[in-house]
């Protein structure tokens, strides 16, 4: 008779968390703008939908969204002291 192994949940989620660390630098980066971009484009349509300043039709709330998302690294890069190396 055959035994059963059964692994919990976090075993396998540890196996899986180490086989994307031994992956590389690439794929953890990737993996990473995944999670942040999971938090940040919910949380930007909340608050477009909820300014109500934001425009009305579909199409203009789509694009706050957009630039919302995309205006964290700006303001990133404008606050930055000058002898660091980025682009201005």
């Amino acid at each position: 008779m055959a035994q059963q192994h059964t692994t919990s949940l976090r075993l396998r989620l540890r196996y899986r968390f180490d086989n994307l660390v031994a992956g590389g630098t690439a794929p953890l980066v990737g993996w990473l703008a995944v999670a942040c971009l999971t938090v940040v484009v919910p949380a930007s349509a909340v608050l477009v939908w909820a300014d109500r300043a934001a425009p009305t039709t579909l199409s203009g709330r789509l694009t706050a969204v957009w630039v919302s998302v995309g205006q964290p690294s700006r303001s990133v890069a404008r606050s930055a002291p000058r002898s660091t190396c980025w682009p201005r």
